[in-house]
């Protein structure tokens, strides 16, 4: 699958049609997220997405510090940004497949630094099952094919789960770490299966 897509350059295709943009698909993206696991936590805002030029650096969802640069504060930050990496920059497929992983960690933002753990095997699982339904002949790395491989035998229905304990039971999805809990409300999953989706995604961002 190629994409002709521009990383920020827009233009004019017909009266109300514009050449596709990343900023353009990360809505087509939040929306589809949205309707699979629920709305995304409106205490965060989503300010745009920008390309990590640090050596070996991985995709992830970046929490902004408050203030201009050198005059930050740490203040339970809110403002978020997607990082891709250097590659994506020149490689459309790769891009739109790092940026469909990231939408997906938009919904719950999970911020390392502040909840001291990361999140777990199901949030990792959810976000690589999305973006490798965008676009399929992208390596992945051991534990994210793991991850993807516990999640995959269960969509969507495992979503509308997700989605209800997201909106009636007001849990994130890196919150979810009950196995017990989620055998209730999903009683098709194996035990051992549902074990390793709650436990913590060691090798995140």
């Amino acid at each position: 699958m190629t994409i002709s897509i521009s990383p920020f350059a827009t233009s004019r295709i017909s009266d109300d049609t514009y050449s596709l943009t990343l900023a353009q698909l990360t809505s087509v993206f939040i929306a589809e997220i949205e309707r699979l696991l629920g709305p995304r936590d409106p205490k965060f805002t989503y300010t745009g997405l920008e390309f990590d030029t640090t050596p070996n650096a991985s995709p992830h969802i970046w929490f902004l510090k408050t203030g201009y640069p050198g005059h930050e504060t740490d203040q339970d930050p809110t403002h978020i940004t997607i990082r891709l990496t250097v590659a994506a920059q020149n490689d459309a497929n790769l891009a739109i497949w790092q940026l469909a992983h990231e939408c997906v960690h938009l919904i719950d933002p999970w911020n390392l630094k502040r909840e001291g753990r990361p999140s777990n095997y199901l949030e990792e699982g959810l976000a690589t099952w999305y973006q490798n339904t965008i676009i399929q002949d992208i390596h992945l790395d051991p534990p994210y094919d793991e991850a993807k491989s516990l999640v995959q035998p269960h969509m969507p229905q495992l979503a509308q789960t997700i989605k209800h304990l997201r909106t009636n039971h007001n849990l994130r999805i890196g919150d979810i770490d009950d196995h017990d809990l989620l055998l209730r409300n999903f009683p098709e999953m194996d035990a051992k299966v549902a074990e390793r989706l709650c436990q913590r995604f060691e090798t995140a961002w």
